[in-house]
């Protein structure tokens, strides 16, 4: 993540039921097939204000002679309001919009009393780091990763059948452990990764390449989550179909 910024962490990165059936054969209820939907579009509309735009912006303003700091504070204004705007909208200060709106702000400041914008293309490392750790955190209690799960069900019934699936199969608290742990390694590397590569490439570099080595992340995480719970529960002779578990 180039200029610093990233998606807003206020709910966990879309995650497809692990260890499920291939698209076709799931049994989803149309009420689930909403919520899918729905979670993909926030990524969507997440990764355009937060990633997309901010480096279009960078681009755009040091084609007309703007200097990397100042394209790189007027980047971090879409990811500002968006913070801004989840806490105003949900009417409560959650600790991940809080902690990225102090981290633009002291970024921003910090940048321009050094008058170096190295701070800002580091701080989404520190950001990811510390995401990292917090995710690691919770591994032997809920998971981060199931209680993000479980925001996103936009119905009680839903939310039942989650918890009912967490309660029932060891399995499934297994996998959501182990996928917590994987996105909470997966990024702790990439921010400490990212940081380094923001004070050693050039400057009008390291906005492509830590924004395209964020996305690839995100990807990999992904595939390895669902992977793994797919063969764990295949191993046990069972499959995740919907939000019902059946065996094979």
């Amino acid at each position: 993540m180039s200029q610093g910024q990233q998606p807003h962490y206020g709910a966990a990165p879309y995650q497809e039921p692990y260890g499920s059936a291939p698209q076709g054969n799931a049994r989803f209820t149309e009420e689930e097939k909403k919520q899918i939907a729905a979670a993909r579009r926030g990524l969507l509309k997440s990764l355009f204000i937060s990633l997309i735009l901010p480096l279009g912006l960078y681009y755009g303003l040091r084609e007309y002679g703007v200097s990397p700091l100042n394209a790189l504070l007027i980047g971090c204004v879409p990811p500002f309001l968006k913070a801004l705007y989840t806490i105003i909208k949900e009417r409560k200060a959650d600790p991940v919009s809080l902690f990225t709106l102090s981290l633009l702000i002291i970024g921003g400041l910090t940048s321009l009393i050094t008058g170096s914008p190295r701070w800002i293309l580091a701080k989404s490392g520190v950001l990811t780091v510390v995401l990292g750790i917090g995710l690691l955190l919770t591994t032997h209690k809920r998971p981060a990763i199931f209680q993000g799960l479980i925001s996103l069900q936009t119905s009680a019934e839903s939310t039942a059948k989650w918890e009912a699936l967490w309660q029932d199969y060891a399995e499934i608290r297994h996998i959501m452990r182990v996928t917590n742990v994987i996105w909470g390694v997966g990024f702790f590397l990439d921010g400490v990764i990212r940081m380094f590569l923001a004070y050693r490439l050039d400057i009008d570099a390291v906005p492509t390449v830590t924004t395209v080595m964020f996305v690839v992340s995100i990807v990999l995480f992904q595939l390895v989550s669902k992977r793994y719970g797919r063969l764990y529960m295949r191993r046990r002779g069972l499959r995740l179909n919907g939000t019902t578990v059946e065996r094979l």
